[in-house]
């Protein structure tokens, strides 16, 4: 079934996989995903977490069931284009289920494991990107789609993971923090911000500066941040420093269009201010000098701003600088 390559000639030394390990591996997965009478047994979670989420082999078993497509460009010169594939949201998804259900059996997370589906997320993201500003909707853009979701998966439990380790045990959440975690989640917070809250309170006739890419993604985006500041000072700090407060402030509300989104931002301040006296002043600074935007209102193309005058919250037309006649006195 597995290409005439047999387990136990390959598993000789835990840690001493080499090529062999990633060819097996690559191998079993395919046939995993094309044959459904296929039954994941322990050994292949063992083998899989061993070599891509405690060693060094995630990035070349993902790339390697990468999708390549040969197109003849310009000049008769070839170009080769990759793609994402079934088989990689399939690796994806059996890594975040091993990491959401026995987070406990994996002795470490590694440190490359960790940066690598950093570099995952972001290559989606890029791609979603790229897509939104050309207007292309591609017949596999689901794929992107659970690329990123599973990928958020992944990088919560990650955060998480120190929970159920030995206190010995390298934090890879510090890897992250190092490579850029954060500030990639606030920008896609800063993203989906309606126009003029962006581009500080500017009016826009736009209502979003960005298309979220599937329902649920903000809710995905708070739920790492929320992991990731947990026990965690730098995180408190670093989301100050970087005016992320507001932007989980805001998301304290509920969102049909976002499950869970409520509960997860208000866990996340709770984390935010656990401890930390600078970002419990710095919270009640804000007081009234930030109105709360509710997604049901920006969707109907209104703002609401504070008088400085009367101190009293007003519903602003975001297109013009008509009051309406809606005045929210403040309680």
């Amino acid at each position: 079934m597995f290409s005439g390559i047999s387990l136990s000639g390959i598993v000789k030394d835990t840690y001493e996989f080499g090529e062999a390990v990633v060819v097996y591996l690559k191998h079993w997965l395919h046939d995993l995903f094309w044959f459904a009478g296929c039954h994941k047994e322990e050994y292949f979670y063992w083998l899989l977490g061993k070599a891509c989420m405690e060693g060094i082999y995630f990035t070349r078993v993902f790339q390697g069931l990468s999708s390549t497509i040969i197109l003849d460009g310009s000049g008769g010169v070839d170009c080769t284009y990759k793609k994402f594939s079934n088989e990689q949201v399939f690796l994806l998804e059996t890594l975040s289920d091993y990491l959401t259900g026995w987070p406990g059996y994996l002795d470490s997370i590694s440190k490359n494991f960790a940066l690598s589906v950093l570099q995952v997320l972001e290559e989606a993201s890029s791609v979603v990107d790229a897509r939104s500003e050309s207007n292309y909707v591609s017949p596999t853009c689901w794929l992107v789609t659970d690329i990123l979701k599973y990928s958020f998966v992944i990088l919560r439990s990650i955060c998480a993971w120190k929970v159920h380790s030995s206190p010995s045990a390298e934090d890879p959440a510090n890897s992250l923090l190092s490579a850029g975690l954060l500030q990639l989640l606030l920008r896609f917070l800063r993203e989906l911000e309606p126009s003029y809250i962006a581009k500080n309170q500017a009016i826009h006739t736009s209502t979003y500066s960005k298309v979220c890419p599937y329902v649920g993604f903000e809710t995905d985006v708070v739920s790492v941040i929320c992991n990731f500041l947990h026990g965690r000072k730098q995180v408190q700090d670093d989301i100050r420093k970087q005016d992320g407060i507001s932007l989980l402030l805001r998301r304290c509300v509920v969102d049909e269009c976002c499950p869970l989104l409520r509960e997860w931002a208000t866990l996340s301040v709770r984390y935010l201010l656990d401890g930390n006296l600078e970002n419990q002043y710095k919270v009640a600074e804000l007081e009234q000098k930030e109105p709360v935007i509710t997604p049901e209102i920006s969707r109907m193309g209104l703002r609401v701003e504070v008088d400085q005058e009367s101190q009293c919250q007003q519903i602003v037309n975001a297109s013009s600088d008509y009051i309406e006649l809606v005045t929210l006195m403040l309680i």
